[in-house]
């Protein structure tokens, strides 16, 4: 049975929704306009949020409570449609309570640009922009988000909801705990282990360990608060 959508999006974000259904429709080869995409929400959404950040040719996504959604092969790929911390691991958090979804229902979307080794693995959720780069023997977990011309070197080891902004970098043996933000920018040396839930900032020089929780900034990269 041919599902009745093509993609199936838990949670949504208005500015990110455009991005993500991009993206998808590039694995697949096809215009964004031609999918037919469910947003299943947890909190207030409708097609009115999406005013003035679509283009006028597609259509808008429909809509439905998490609390009327019933998982079926009609969903098509389910991927999670938020992307920063804390929102996506909260929103995980909604679905597996309320529906209990496990992992392996949830694809994976990369860009056909996008160059990823063959020994490498990417967790369920996880989405791929365009020509990122994840090296070999890396292991990323669930729903981590590589962004626009990102490189993850080789043997990385990156736990659930961690991401890396455009342009940033991070060499060999690199790891990253659960909820990790690395921002536009950065280079991370090699070796480096950065703890669960830290924030790595924008153009910084990260040469030592990052400890879980911690924000570093600068070249090189200190803790700061904020």
């Amino acid at each position: 049975m041919k599902p009745a959508h093509d993609l199936t999006l838990l949670g949504f974000g208005p500015h990110a929704y455009p991005m993500l259904l991009e993206l998808a429709a590039a694995q697949w080869s096809r215009r964004p306009s031609e999918l037919k995409v469910q947003v299943i929400h947890n909190l207030p959404a409708s097609k009115d949020m999406l005013a003035g950040l679509i283009p006028h040719d597609w259509p808008s996504p429909s809509f439905v409570e998490l609390r009327d959604w019933m998982p079926s092969k009609t969903d098509g790929t389910c991927m999670l449609g938020v992307l920063r911390e804390p929102a996506a691991s909260s929103v995980w958090r909604a679905f597996q309570d309320a529906k209990d979804l496990p992992e392996s229902s949830l694809g994976v979307v990369v860009h056909p640009t996008a160059d990823i080794a063959p020994s490498a693995v990417l967790g369920p959720g996880t989405w791929v922009q365009p020509h990122a780069t994840v090296a070999t023997m890396s292991q990323l977990g669930m729903c981590c988000y590589v962004n626009r011309h990102a490189s993850v070197g080789h043997h990385n080891h990156w736990g659930a909801f961690s991401r890396i902004n455009p342009g940033a970098h991070t060499a060999g043996s690199v790891v990253l705990g659960e909820r990790v933000t690395v921002g536009m920018g950065a280079l991370i040396r090699e070796g480096t282990q950065v703890g669960d839930a830290a924030i790595i900032g924008a153009g910084s020089l990260v040469l030592k360990d990052v400890e879980a929780g911690q924000i570093v900034m600068g070249t090189p990269a200190k803790p700061r608060t904020l």
